[in-house]
């Protein structure tokens, strides 16, 4: 009998998606582009929300990415990308103490240690309609997600430190979007753009450990939030060569 196994599931994906883009390079035209973009990533769903359930809500606020892609054309209006993306998100401090100040009631203040984050590796495809004066663009791409959970330090009775440790997971991502450009000149544009991206990791069983750090608690419960995000930035976009007329 067949037995799931992600790890490999994973490799598999990744794998694909390598094959793919080494196929396309020997398809492409010699239209080529890096951009670096950054802004705001906006929680959305329950990466945001900050009610019960508490182990399916993320509690995130506001944040920002960073991004790196470089994209070719296959055809003038449709083209491929790879993207590296840095995305975190901090915590509601004050909802998610009031949360958990609910069933543990001798915790006295909770403190954030760091926050959300995700490195992604992003590939997939473009697809342009140039204008005169301008550029819109859609895209839809997968790949893969190194994510950090928050870690928390929780003080019980104003004396007794406990950890809640961060833990992390490499999981499938996926995203779309959508924007625009507007040239400056030959070699450089100006870009907008807002990107959908989600993933659905399960960070294993909460760790909670005294100051020694051994197991303070013994927990059934498996931090599982669902990473959704909407993020928003501007950016530069660099003609690395022109396409054939």
């Amino acid at each position: 009998m067949y037995k799931y196994n992600p790890d490999t599931s994973l490799q598999k994906t990744f794998l694909l998606i390598v094959v793919c883009f080494c196929f396309l390079l020997n398809k492409s035209v010699n239209a080529q582009q890096l951009s670096i973009h950054a802004g705001l990533s906006m929680p959305i769903s329950n990466y945001g929300k900050t009610d019960f359930p508490l182990f399916e809500n993320g509690f995130a606020q506001t944040g920002s990415f960073i991004t790196t892609q470089y994209e070719q054309a296959v055809k003038p209006a449709i083209g491929y990308f790879i993207v590296a993306n840095y995305n975190t998100n901090s915590v509601n401090q004050a909802d998610f103490t009031k949360l958990v100040k609910v069933g543990n009631k001798d915790v006295s203040n909770i403190t954030s240690t760091s926050s959300w984050s995700q490195f992604s590796l992003i590939g997939g495809f473009k697809f342009s309609k140039v204008n005169a004066g301008y550029a819109m663009y859609s895209k839809i791409g997968a790949g893969v997600s190194w994510m950090n959970s928050p870690g928390n330090n929780l003080i019980l009775n104003d004396s007794v430190l406990l950890k809640w440790n961060a833990s992390s997971v490499v999981k499938e991502l996926f995203c779309v979007g959508f924007g625009f450009s507007i040239p400056i000149n030959e070699s450089i544009a100006f870009q907008m753009n807002a990107d959908l991206m989600t993933s659905f990791p399960d960070f294993g069983i909460i760790k909670i450990t005294d100051a020694s750090g051994a197991s303070a608690t013994n927990s059934n419960s498996s931090l599982k939030v669902p990473f959704t995000c909407i993020q928003f930035g501007t950016g530069i976009i660099f003609n690395l060569s022109q396409s054939k007329k």
